[in-house]
């Protein structure tokens, strides 16, 4: 839950209520509650369970290139 409260604190966006502490969904996908917070917020899903950040940097790139992501 560490990195999807890291997120929460850099957008200054409230942390979903109610998640399980391994943010899964019984059946082991990610809780609702994240897609939602992701969804809504531009968070990265890969950052918040793998803490990959590859994806972001490409992101970042993009956008400073001013190319689509």
């Amino acid at each position: 839950m560490g990195r999807l409260r890291f997120v929460a604190d850099a957008l200054g966006a409230p942390m979903p209520e109610g998640l399980p502490a391994d943010l899964l969904a019984e059946d082991e996908a990610p809780a609702p509650e994240v897609l939602r917070f992701c969804r809504d917020y531009g968070a990265s899903l890969d950052f918040i369970y793998l803490g990959d950040v590859a994806s972001l940097i490409r992101y970042a790139s993009r956008a400073m290139l001013g190319k689509a992501a």
